[in-house]
């Protein structure tokens, strides 16, 4: 909270309203908005054409009120996390696949099943040891995969079909 909570409101239905207006996707990171980030969501009756929930923590009722509202649940390195992540990797067993995308957070929510050595088998510096990166979304694919009745293969060919759909990606 690095603003006035006003601000944050006005911000984020100004990023709602020009979503609609270019009719490009809206990446939302919701955190603990007690419902409020998808009441405003609702009220742009429709009009946008995609939503991304980012970084998905939240509540089983704050899930089921994505997902009936038709938006893309992002899932990060956050799901490997054996402490916080505990109730993620229950939920996520509830997201359809056609609403599922993989996402980093980078640099942050290195996910924990990364080797710690990671780094240097793929030739990057000690400065790498710890930040997330995009190299890293496969460890993402095999911490839901561990949570689900998905392979990691279908998983990763769901979750880019929905990125092209979402962003209008291919050919």
């Amino acid at each position: 909270n690095y603003s006035a909570q006003i601000n944050q409101r006005r911000c984020f239905d100004a990023q709602i309203e020009l979503a609609h207006e270019l009719q490009k996707p809206l990446l939302v990171h919701d955190r603990d908005s007690g419902g409020e980030v998808a009441a405003r969501l609702a009220n742009a009756n429709g009009g946008l054409p995609g939503v991304v929930i980012h970084c998905f923590t939240g509540s089983e009722d704050e899930l089921e009120c994505y997902l009936k509202a038709g938006y893309y649940i992002g899932i990060t390195g956050w799901i490997a996390d054996q402490k916080r992540g505990t109730e993620l990797r229950q939920l996520v067993q509830r997201i359809p696949l056609e609403q599922l995308l993989i996402e980093t957070d980078a640099p942050f929510l290195r996910p924990q099943n990364v080797p710690v050595d990671w780094h240097l088998a793929n030739n990057l510096s000690s400065r790498h040891k710890r930040r997330c990166e995009p190299a890293h979304l496969p460890f993402v694919i095999d911490a839901i995969a561990a949570s689900t009745r998905h392979s990691p293969e279908q998983i990763s060919q769901a979750t880019q079909k929905n990125a092209e759909r979402l962003f209008n990606l291919g050919p």
